[in-house]
């Protein structure tokens, strides 16, 4: 699972400053675009690539507790 942490670390780390801006005009920005997003579709429009994941994990089912 190394390469898929790995690249989702980059991705939260080209994300960071976007979620912590330093000047009211950052925050300003941030809000505007995260009601944006709420918009259905639009997120996966804008950042889709780096919202979807393709990392298939095996079915791991538990017993169902007998009745």
């Amino acid at each position: 699972m190394r390469d898929y942490i790995h690249t989702k670390q980059q991705g939260a780390e080209r994300f960071a400053t976007a979620f912590a801006p330093r000047t009211r005009l950052g925050l300003l920005l941030r809000n505007l675009v995260i009601r944006t997003f709420e918009i259905p579709g639009v997120a996966r429009l804008a950042i889709g690539r780096e919202i979807t994941d393709t990392l298939q994990l095996p079915d791991y089912r538990w017993p169902t507790p007998m009745s």
